[in-house]
């Protein structure tokens, strides 16, 4: 879900603050619709480009979407380079994978390494799903991940990196600093945990403890610029 997100309230789409059971809860297995609902369950099966579905999700969901438009190639790339060689037999943990374009691009980098795939929204699932069918894809909150990756047999000592793409500065409450404990949680001491922002500097909000800061660097073709930052765990 690249969509890094400015300073602000955070709200859903009848203005109520976003809680953290709507950023991270799982989907209901089942959900009856209404009969009187067949035009939109009709509009629902359609597959949308992956522009028009971001923008359906930015309209629904500003704060957790984060963004006004998807990635470019050339953040993906920025993304890519930033994670750098990784251990062999190491896995990739994405979080945030919205339409998939930082999961594309991990997997044509790095083929023999696993990847497992966190987000929260399940129009997003369900295209990541849809579109790479080989990738774990986990609906939920990256604040238990230590949960979602034992769920997929995965311990600390497997994860190579975490790249994540999720929309901190504007998440409620102390949800940003879970999820960043969460990821300090599943990183062995040496290893990285790759991250984008539109404001850098808005980030000396955050404590980042076990973590040191790499270099960062600003992808200035993105829409809008975007800054690529590198943690590397103590």
């Amino acid at each position: 879900m690249h969509r890094e997100g400015q300073d602000g309230e955070s709200g859903d789409e009848g203005g109520r603050p976003l809680s953290e059971a709507a950023f991270g809860a799982e989907a209901p297995s089942k959900v009856r619709e209404p009969a009187h609902r067949g035009p939109e369950r009709f509009l629902g099966r359609l597959r949308l480009p992956g522009s028009i579905l971001f923008l359906g999700q930015l309209i629904r969901h500003g704060r957790q979407t984060g963004a006004v438009l998807p990635s470019g190639q050339g953040l993906a790339k920025a993304m890519i380079d930033a994670i750098g060689p990784l251990p062999n037999q190491t896995a990739i943990v994405e979080l945030g994978p919205g339409t998939g374009v930082f999961t594309k691009a991990i997997l044509r980098r790095y083929p023999g390494h696993r990847l497992v795939a966190v987000e929260a929204n399940p129009e997003f699932v369900s295209r990541l799903r849809a579109d790479l069918p080989t990738v774990p894809v986990v609906q939920g909150c990256a604040s238990i991940l230590v949960d979602h990756l034992a769920a997929h047999h995965l311990a600390p000592s497997d994860v190579g990196v975490v790249v994540s793409g999720l929309p901190l500065l504007s998440l409620p409450g102390d949800l940003p600093q879970r999820i960043l404990a969460a990821i300090a949680a599943v990183l062995p001491p040496g290893r990285s945990y790759v991250q984008f922002t539109y404001a850098p500097r808005a980030w000396k909000r955050f404590a980042m403890p076990g973590f040191s800061a790499g270099p960062s660097r600003r992808v200035w073709l993105n829409l809008p610029p975007a800054t690529v930052m590198r943690f590397v765990r103590n």
